[in-house]
């Protein structure tokens, strides 16, 4: 999982990502109760905060993917990062409680929501009401 850097001098080692602490973090974010299922624009927010660093690191590292496995093992925790954002960005967008998503500061269903968001990107999220 190192890499050296190409120059005449001699090689320098980058740090491994450390990929069960990224999916822990990630986990920390999107598991417990009081963060997923009990919202607010708050915790969205710092949530939201915290994945985004996380998908700056997975995104910014430059590490040597010969072995198959850490391809797999980085584009699995990759996803995990994608998929929580785009969970946290509709979830902010939706200014109401419906289902399984209810939000502390919008106790109440609001009839005037799209019936869906369409969501579009990677690195930055884009959100399209849909009208029904």
């Amino acid at each position: 999982m190192y890499r050296s850097k190409k120059s005449s001098s001699t090689p320098t080692l980058i740090k491994p990502l450390n990929v069960r602490e990224i999916i822990k973090a990630v986990q920390d974010e999107v598991i417990p109760f009081e963060k997923n299922l009990f919202r607010s624009e708050a915790t969205l927010q710092a949530s939201m905060s915290k994945l985004n660093q996380l998908w700056r690191v997975i995104r910014g590292g430059h590490y040597d993917h010969a072995d198959p496995r850490v391809r797999v093992k980085l584009r699995e925790t990759a996803s995990m990062i994608a998929t929580a954002r785009w969970m946290y960005a509709s979830a902010l967008e939706r200014k109401e409680s419906l289902g399984m998503h209810q939000r502390d500061d919008y106790p109440s269903e609001n009839l005037h929501t799209p019936y869906r968001l369409l969501l579009n990107g990677v690195d930055e999220i884009q959100i399209a009401p849909v009208a029904p």
